[in-house]
């Protein structure tokens, strides 16, 4: 549940990037990367708030242009299908959500991304989404790669993973 703080906080981001859109369809902008971003900007401040419906909606607008655009395999799209994915885990809908951070994770090692936070953070991400599916023995298994991904950069025990 979203606290009025976290919704009141995040107005006036939305209000900004929903500007940028108004402003980029009123000069007919085709669909270039710059309106995929704007999209990606409303979906994560929409995720933020705890607004999935629209947030799912504007993010995969922006991954339908990336797409459009031969995009797809690019790194910066894999951000779309994580935040796509937690948009969907946190409506409960995890089957959905494992395929977007699967696809995440494929896009990141087809890019050459090794041991980074980020990847450890899909992998805590899939973890998650399978043991909300009941398949703990996969999921332990990406828990553990997280974990030890995790120990190899030295977090700190305060980072996001913990």
């Amino acid at each position: 549940m979203f606290s009025m703080h976290s919704i009141y906080m995040n107005r006036p981001f939305l209000m900004e990037h929903q500007r940028d859109l108004e402003i980029k369809e009123s000069n007919r902008e085709k669909r270039t990367n710059d309106l995929a971003a704007t999209h990606f900007n409303i979906g994560d401040t929409l995720n933020n708030m705890g607004r999935y419906n629209e947030a799912r909606s504007h993010l995969q607008t922006s991954l339908s242009i990336k797409e459009e655009l031969g995009l797809g395999e690019h790194i910066d799209t894999s951000v779309i299908h994580s935040r796509m994915g937690n948009v969907l885990y946190a409506q409960h809908r995890y089957q959905q959500a494992l395929m977007e951070h699967q696809r995440t994770l494929a896009i990141m090692e087809s890019n050459g991304e090794k041991r980074t936070t980020n990847l450890a953070v899909i992998h805590f991400n899939i973890g998650g989404a399978l043991n909300n599916m009941g398949r703990y023995d996969e999921a332990r298994v990406h828990f553990r790669t997280s974990l030890k991904i995790e120990q190899e950069l030295q977090l700190p025990k305060d980072s996001v993973l913990h």
